[in-house]
């Protein structure tokens, strides 16, 4: 299980000043296959893939009421579980004592790409596959140096290559990487870094 916290700040113009109505969101990461290290790397939205369920919540018990509203339906509780299919938003109003504050959150559903690799042999993390990366044969996964060189290139869908830390047939030196994960679905492309450990 894994969680994500967002904190929401929501400000009413029609209360006081001096009073705010704080709505903190959080997103658990449930009935996920099982992963391995290093651990993934999420960016700035929280990213499942097609299939895992998420539940999202706000930890602030001090509301009168919670609405929450997304495209495939709405609910009153604090809590509500969902299996996306799609990337979507996830709209929260609240009310404490009068004061009401709206805000949202999106929920990617695309891939999840590993923070690093450990290219040494022994079977473990030696190569790099974005988790689902199977699931979108029209996606192109690229990786660049520090300095904006490419180091590695493929395609998704069963033809993706798992990169191994090489560059040409050359090992590449321990150090950070970026990545940029073009799904080819209206998500803007999913980047970040990742790391040779050896």
């Amino acid at each position: 299980k894994r969680t994500n916290q967002y904190q929401l700040i929501i400000d009413d113009p029609f209360c006081s000043d001096t009073y705010s109505v704080y709505a903190n969101v959080n997103v658990d990461f449930v009935d996920a296959k099982p992963t391995s290290n290093p651990s993934l790397n999420y960016g700035p939205h929280p990213v499942i893939v097609n299939g895992d369920a998420i539940q999202i919540f706000s930890d602030n018990n001090y509301c009168d009421e919670y609405n929450w509203v997304w495209q495939d339906g709405a609910t009153s509780s604090q809590s509500f579980n969902d299996n996306p299919e799609s990337s979507s938003w996830y709209y929260i109003s609240v009310d404490s004592a009068g004061c009401l504050g709206y805000d949202s959150i999106y929920v990617v559903v695309g891939v999840l790409p590993y923070e690093g690799i450990t290219p040494n042999n022994d079977g473990y993390n030696d190569t790099w596959t974005p988790r689902d990366i199977e699931s979108y044969p029209e996606a192109i996964i690229k990786i660049f140096n520090r300095w904006g060189g490419l180091i590695f290139e493929s395609n998704g869908g069963v033809e993706y290559k798992a990169w191994d830390g090489t560059n040409n047939g050359k090992e590449l030196p321990v150090g950070t990487y970026y990545y940029i994960i073009d799904l080819k679905t209206e998500d803007e492309p999913q980047t970040g870094p990742i790391t040779i450990i050896r």
